[in-house]
């Protein structure tokens, strides 16, 4: 379904790009660039809980540091792009990536897919999270030094989690559990943007986003914060730092007490190349 409205999406940016633009202007190439591509790395820190749920366990929430043993701070790839393809319209994208692996010593029972994670269990995990953003967005206030706009989108969250559960008797180590869950889901969002240019190479960038929606068996929340600034060493090429927050909460009921769901909370700083024309 994501595809899908990606597909539809670009196909009417296509052609409404075919309407001959107005001329875009700014103090800073920032605020007229017509295709714009940033590379960098997120150090993402990550906090909350996961939960796979099976009759006859009831839902318990398993903490992510706490259970598992994951802390996050990893070093992860992130990639954005802008296309304006009128003066006032763009085309927003971004894809970034949190992988991390912990260990822990099970201090506090839980279960997860139908299996009993006991006290003093080994248990070894993984979360790995894609998110994938795509909106469109309008800037109801254009001026030479700024930029007021707002966007509507899909944030799409490819999540999973494993979990390996062993028992330790003596010297043997012995494994009774491993499962992994994944879950695929796209999120409306709606977003609110403003982007300052300080002189011809220094820019701000602060934006946000918010949305909750229920779709057939999904139920989801998103909240996405950001603040960037930039410098460009030419009209062509540039560098930023910048800080993101993620917190996204989704939900997948299977029906019959099957209940998969991540909670989870992004944030870190970002340093990033540009490139425009």
């Amino acid at each position: 379904m994501f595809k899908q409205y990606l597909a539809a999406g670009i196909l009417g940016l296509s052609l409404s790009s075919g309407i001959q633009a107005e001329e875009i202007s700014g103090i800073n190439p920032v605020l007229s660039d017509r295709f714009n591509f940033k590379l960098g790395a997120l150090n993402n820190n990550v906090s909350g809980t996961v939960k796979a749920t099976k009759p006859p366990f009831p839902e318990v929430d398993v903490d992510l540091e706490d259970d598992l043993g994951v802390k996050g701070n990893d070093l992860d790839v992130w990639i954005g792009f802008r296309w304006r393809f009128s003066e006032r319209w763009a085309l927003n994208a971004s894809f970034n990536r949190f992988d991390s692996s912990g260990d822990n010593v099970v201090t506090d029972s839980f279960n997860w897919e139908g299996v009993e994670y006991p006290v003093g269990a080994l248990v070894t995990s993984n979360l790995q999270a894609d998110a994938y953003i795509v909106d469109v967005s309008y800037a109801f206030i254009k001026q030479d030094n700024k930029e007021f706009g707002g966007g509507i989108g899909l944030h799409a969250f490819d999540l999973s989690a494993s979990v390996d559960g062993a028992i330790q008797i003596g010297d043997l180590i012995e494994p009774f559990a491993s499962d992994s869950q994944e879950l695929l889901a796209p999120v409306p969002n709606l977003r609110l943007y403003y982007l300052h240019a300080f002189n011809p190479k220094v820019s701000a960038h602060i934006r946000g986003g918010w949305l909750s929606a229920s779709y057939e068996d999904y139920d989801g929340a998103f909240t996405y914060a950001a603040a960037s600034v930039e410098y460009r060493f030419n009209p062509r090429f540039g560098a930023g730092i910048g800080y993101q927050y993620t917190k996204v909460d989704v939900e997948h009921d299977k029906g019959d007490g099957e209940v998969t769901e991540f909670d989870v909370e992004f944030d870190g700083f970002q340093a990033y190349l540009t490139y425009s024309f």
